[in-house]
């Protein structure tokens, strides 16, 4: 017990000592394509059994953990001092092709620790989180990865800072250990929605009569999400299983049971997706592009997910407020999983005005602005569709 608040101590010491010389690192801003910074991370990493990655202490990664937090709150000033001590750069960063700005936390070049490279979208309202485990063992998930990151606008996107097997033990594989920065990442982030490129050679005996990709959340137990996922695959002319358990005996050796960061969100509330691509799906730039598109396709649609949705009981469509209204509304619904939803109005004789939203979204609470601008007064139904079943509301324009 004595050993245990000596080390509290220390690392609390430790923070407030960086906290107090962030004034000598000034962060620095730069500007260019994050698409070509990612792909000289990854050309710089360690590779195959260069026993470079260095297992942080607990004490790194409290640390690390700050950072993440003070970069979340968008409190950015304290984080280049914190981590320059660890050969560590932060600065904002605005891709002149996507026209957006960024924060990035990466390590200097050479590499010395192999902690990986962590990206914030400051503008995001997408909770989506991309993460890359394995960029070289997993050949261009990577490229997968940062270009769904930025077509979907996700907050964060992770990327590991050496090959999966670095280190001759299992310590550089961050999929499967958690005394790592890009597993802390993971637990302090949060994020309701991470998905996570993984890969595989389909030629390999091992994963005969495999089809080419494989969804899972790393229990036999996936949700609506993972068939949404798979149907998407199918739909661009792949074949695609979800692990679960009727389909244990024949996709167990790529179920993810084991991935460190899945069960950490299974055992908190959030949603996890594991993705296997067979090599031909990320083989070169077509391909890659090709997947990427899938992806984009799923998950900018989660746009409408709130900063912290809380998991519904049931299917649940409230009453609109203010009712009557004039200039707008505020329509609230439930769910509870993750499903494809449809929200449209209607007049009072029933013939369809538009569309509110329409596509993929996660469980929990969501919030439309209905404006009656280019609307007579009048009633208007609202209905919303969710996994088969409706609900409708009626809404009351006074101009």
């Amino acid at each position: 017990m004595k050993f245990q608040m000596l080390s509290t101590m220390r690392t609390r010491v430790l923070i407030l000592i960086l906290l107090c010389s962030m004034a000598a690192y000034p962060q620095k801003d730069t500007s260019g394509s994050l698409n070509a910074l990612v792909t000289y991370v990854v050309s710089k990493m360690p590779g195959m059994g260069a026993n470079a990655f260095i297992v942080p202490t607990n004490t790194e990664l409290s640390v690390f953990a700050s950072s993440f937090s003070f970069i979340a709150s968008k409190n950015y000033a304290p984080v280049t001092g914190m981590v320059a001590a660890y050969g560590y750069s932060f600065y904002k960063f605005y891709d002149v092709n996507v026209r957006d700005t960024f924060y990035v936390l990466k390590e200097n070049v050479p590499v010395q620790r192999g902690w990986g490279t962590y990206i914030y979208c400051a503008s995001s309202q997408n909770n989506l989180m991309i993460e890359i485990p394995h960029p070289l063992w997993d050949k261009n998930t990577w490229d997968v990865g940062i270009r769904t990151f930025l077509a979907t606008k996700a907050r964060w996107y992770s990327l590991s800072g050496t090959h999966r097997y670095c280190n001759t033990d299992s310590s550089s594989d961050v999929a499967h250990e958690t005394q790592t920065v890009f597993y802390k990442s993971h637990q302090t982030i949060a994020c309701p929605l991470a998905v996570q490129p993984h890969g595989f050679d389909g030629t390999d005996a091992t994963y005969s009569g495999y089809p080419d990709v494989v969804i899972s959340n790393g229990t036999k137990t996936p949700v609506t999400l993972h068939y949404t996922v798979r149907d998407a695959y199918v739909a661009a002319g792949f074949t695609a299983g979800v692990f679960s358990t009727s389909t244990y005996s024949s996709l167990n050796k790529l179920g993810a049971t084991t991935n460190v960061e899945g069960q950490w969100s299974n055992a908190n509330g959030k949603t996890f997706v594991h993705i296997e691509h067979d090599y031909p799906l990320r083989k070169d730039t077509a391909a890659v592009r090709k997947t990427s598109n899938i992806l984009i396709g799923i998950f900018s649609l989660s746009n409408a997910v709130t900063d912290q949705p809380m998991h519904a009981a049931s299917f649940t469509l409230h009453q609109n407020y203010p009712n009557p209204f004039n200039p707008s509304t505020t329509i609230e619904y439930s769910l509870p999983e993750a499903g494809n939803v449809v929200v449209e109005l209607y007049n009072s004789i029933g013939q369809k005005i538009k569309d509110l939203t329409r596509g993929l979204q996660l469980s929990g609470t969501h919030k439309i602005t209905l404006s009656a601008q280019g609307l007579c007064s009048g009633i208007y139904l609202c209905r919303v569709q969710f996994q088969g079943s409706q609900r409708t509301i009626k809404l009351n324009i006074i101009k």
